[in-house]
């Protein structure tokens, strides 16, 4: 029974504890001030399960620890669970005034406010970065969402905040009429801000237009990019630009933070000379912009797998991050070691931008308290960033034109001495180009000597060729006649005398001295006439007919020797070649013979006729001696002797094949030989067919 009464008393001072704890728990508001923070005064509820629902909440009390908020803008960092607030309100009006819960956040997904009074749920009502904007309850950069108080009225209003984004859930109740009328200022500073960064945008790009520098292109990404960030980071490029595609508008604020690094890291590249000082550096830079990009297109999937920008966001700062001090610290380096003047801009610039940027993100990750110096630091500073970076291209602007004119006047310096150096070097040449003249002209005299004198011996030599033509054609018209006299006589002598063994002997050989005379000077003739420029007319041959011919007269001597003659034509064609019949005769009479006196007994010669588009050609091809390679270069040379010899005793001038060569050429014809000693000869004769 004691134990029952000392329960009871127990649970009756909780009860009046709880009550008072209530009690005091009451956010009063009145016209008398337009602006409460409710940060401090809400209770927080905690739900790393994502399954806590409100009907759970009101039938349970106590199995969830609501704790009072410690900080005037709660902050939780990022985090995947959800949150609950709740707090009591009272309007202390006797009139009703249009209250506003503001939740100074666009980030937060989903949001969802349940309002009660005397336990019953009178409104339920949604808001979040993932709700068109023309179904929110106001058009606003922000979030909104109306208050239905009744003056003098108590309410419990729970708050549901779920998504993926960082945990940062400032409330308010504000009168929205003088909400709006304050707003204005906001909106003028972002213009401000804007303009400023406009203005610069414009600028550079006019200056990039001229100088054509890459460092202005990439500080113009960087600038648009930049602008797009805080617009999205503040609301405004959501409200303006992408209120009809919340899906993008959720990421849009960690996806241009990619491109804004990216450029950034051009810029700096460029603008800083890394490369050139550090080329291993600019190479990491280079493959971490690589990465950035695959970052932004990992945010780009988040629109449709949105539970994935907590893990993307952290590798983009993993990314990200070290680039940004990885760069500042190279920037002090090429400042103090390499001397670059237009780094100290760099560094006063992004000091500035970070410095804004580190408070912003100890705010972000609740480190910092929220006030204006965290919530506009980064962009008081990336303005002035801006203006510095753009003295900073100035500057290294004007360096480099005070680079340029000081290389230009050392250029004119030495283009002076080289000048006078150069005249100098002229004066001499042309002292030596003078009397070189002089030289050249005294050999030009002399040279007009020699010419005059080779001129009268040229005119005497034509002479005296003239002089030999006529001889020779003398002394072979006198030579031929006694030979022939005496070829007549001992044809005679044969017919008529009695004349012994041994006469008729001496005879045979005195008719074979005179029949090789004969050919000699027949010979000797033939190279004479070639030798004259004389008009010769072509006529039209049938090569086949006259080869076909002119074998006939070499059968005879082949039977003497057991020699066969065979010919190869081609079916049923007819080959016409344009040349002269005597050329012929006598190219065909050289060969065959040759054939026959350096060929054995009981083998065969072939002669074959062919032709294509333009030439036509015939091929006589014995089983002879052949030639010695080292003596082809002397083959149709003029009284050659070579190492093969008849083989019947027959003679030879040496002229033969000098005449052939000299009579195909004649006929514009070519000629080719093929030999292997001891094994025999072909030669191919190339005539011009008849056009």
């Amino acid at each position: 029974m004691f134990f029952l009464k000392n329960y009871i008393a127990i649970w009756l001072l909780l009860l009046l504890l709880n009550q008072i704890t209530v009690a005091q728990n009451i956010v009063k508001i009145s016209s008398q001030q337009w602006h409460y923070n409710l940060g401090d005064q809400v209770e927080v509820l905690e739900d790393k399960t994502k399954k806590v629902s409100l009907a759970q909440i009101r039938a349970n009390p106590q199995a969830f620890a609501f704790k009072k908020s410690a900080q005037p803008i709660p902050n939780f960092g990022y985090s995947h669970a959800h949150y609950w607030f709740r707090f009591r309100i009272k309007s202390s009006d006797l009139e009703n005034i249009n209250w506003y819960l503001h939740f100074n956040n666009h980030f937060i997904d989903t949001l969802i406010v349940y309002q009660f009074t005397d336990n019953q749920l009178i409104s339920t009502k949604q808001i979040g970065d993932l709700l068109p904007y023309h179904q929110r309850y106001l058009d606003y950069r922000t979030l909104l969402i109306p208050l239905d108080l009744q003056a003098q009225r108590t309410y419990e209003v729970y708050v549901h905040f779920r998504g993926t984004f960082s945990k940062r859930l400032p409330i308010e109740v504000v009168e929205i009429s003088d909400f709006l009328a304050k707003d204005q200022y906001t909106t003028l500073w972002q213009a401000i801000i804007s303009g400023l960064f406009i203005a610069l945008i414009l600028y550079n790009i006019f200056l990039y237009w001229g100088i054509r520098d890459r460092s202005y292109l990439y500080y113009v990404g960087y600038l648009l990019c930049f602008l797009l960030v805080q617009l999205a980071y503040t609301g405004f490029a959501n409200q303006l630009l992408f209120k009809n595609y919340p899906a993008f508008a959720n990421i849009a604020f960690n996806f241009l933070v990619c491109p804004t690094l990216i450029f950034s890291n051009l810029f700096a590249l460029y603008f800083l000379q890394i490369p050139q000082y550090y080329p291993i550096i600019g190479r990491i830079i280079g493959v971490a912009n690589g990465l950035l990009a695959l970052v932004s297109l990992l945010f780009l999937y988040c629109i449709i797998a949105p539970h994935n920008v907590l893990i993307t966001n952290q590798l983009g700062v993993l990314v990200g991050f070290p680039m940004i001090i990885l760069i500042y610290i190279v920037s002090f380096f090429i400042f103090f070691r390499k001397c670059y003047n237009p780094a100290q801009y760099y560094i006063w610039a992004w000091g500035a931008v970070y410095l804004g940027f580190v408070l912003f993100l100890l705010k972000t990750i609740n480190l910092l308290p929220s006030n204006f110096v965290t919530e506009y630091g980064f962009q008081i500073g990336s303005a002035v960033e801006a203006l510095l970076l753009s003295l900073g291209l100035a500057n290294r602007v004007n360096q480099e034109k005070q680079e340029k004119l000081h290389l230009l006047r050392e250029n004119e310096a030495i283009v002076r001495e080289q000048n006078f150096k150069l005249e100098d070097k002229v004066r001499k040449r042309t002292h030596e180009i003078n009397e070189i003249n002089n030289e050249l002209q005294q050999l030009n005299e002399e040279l007009l000597q020699i010419n005059e004198t080779l001129h009268a011996q040229k005119s005497n030599l034509i002479e005296l060729n003239h002089e030999k033509d006529g001889l020779m054609s003398v002394l072979a018209h006198d030579l031929r006649s006694p030979l022939n006299k005496i070829r007549g006589l001992l044809e005679l002598m044969q017919e008529e005398a009695q004349m012994t063994e041994e006469q008729l002997s001496f005879a045979q050989l005195i008719e074979n001295i005179c029949k090789q005379s004969t050919e000699l000077i027949e010979d000797i003739l033939t190279l004479n006439s070639l030798s004259q420029t004389q008009n010769r007319a072509m006529i039209s041959i049938d090569l086949i007919g006259f080869v076909q011919k002119h074998l006939a007269d070499f059968q005879q001597a082949a039977h003497k020797k057991n020699i066969d003659i065979e010919i190869q034509t081609p079916d049923n064609e007819i080959v016409m070649i344009k040349g002269l019949k005597n050329h012929l005769s006598r190219i065909l009479d050289n060969l065959l013979s040759n054939a026959l006196k350096f060929s054995y007994s009981c083998t065969t010669i072939n002669v074959s006729i062919g032709k294509n588009e333009h030439w036509a050609w015939f091929i006589i091809q014995d089983q002879g001696q052949g030639i010695k390679p080292e003596e082809r270069i002397h083959l149709f040379k003029k009284f050659q002797k070579l190492a093969a010899r008849p083989t019947a005793g027959e003679s030879s001038t040496g002229l033969g094949l000098a005449i052939v060569k000299a009579l195909i050429d004649d006929l514009k014809g070519e000629i080719e030989v093929q030999s292997d000693w001891g094994k025999g000869s072909t030669f191919k004769v190339f005539l011009p067919l008849v056009a």
